[in-house]
């Protein structure tokens, strides 16, 4: 599925509910200057692929673990 998308001409979020976006969010800790920030930012890293509720809570208890 990642293949697919990221091949295509304009990539949109596929509604994915998997693990890319917990693996690509720890930095957002350390980048937000409050927690309203990195709430924001961490959405806006999961959203690119990651749009699905679950996709994103799973980003979410990642990230708060690492704050």
């Amino acid at each position: 599925m990642f293949n697919n998308w990221l091949k295509t001409e304009n990539p949109e979020p596929y509604n994915s509910w998997g693990n890319g976006s917990a693996m690509r969010v720890s930095p957002v800790a350390w980048v937000g200057d409050s927690l309203e920030e990195v709430q924001k930012l961490a959405r806006i890293s999961a959203e690119v692929t990651h749009n699905h509720p679950e996709g994103i809570k799973g980003h979410w208890l990642l990230l708060m673990q690492s704050i």
